[in-house]
């Protein structure tokens, strides 16, 4: 599956992975909380790639220190997560 876009939690959220609210994932049409994510990714085994070429990074989920669930990319070359590189809607 790939994650296409990502929606944020307000119009002028920080570019940060816990502002981001849902992310659209393209074979499902439509978008998915970020918590709702990561639990299919940890628990089904879900496998979703960022949309970006030509790597197509896999997410993981992780938690923050405030216990937030939250999904990333795995680390490349890009100094910011590739997630926050996808058109923001």
């Amino acid at each position: 599956m790939k994650a296409t876009m990502i929606k944020m939690k307000s119009y002028n959220s920080a570019e940060s992975l816990l502002e981001i609210d849902s992310i659209y994932i393209k074979e499902l049409g439509e978008f998915i909380k970020k918590e709702n994510l990561y639990d299919k990714i940890e628990y089904e085994n879900w496998c979703v790639n960022v949309n970006i070429p030509p790597y197509y990074p896999e997410l993981r989920g992780a938690i923050s220190n405030n216990g937030e669930k939250y999904v990333k990319s795995v680390p490349n070359n890009s100094n910011i997560d590739n997630l926050l590189c996808l058109p923001k809607v």
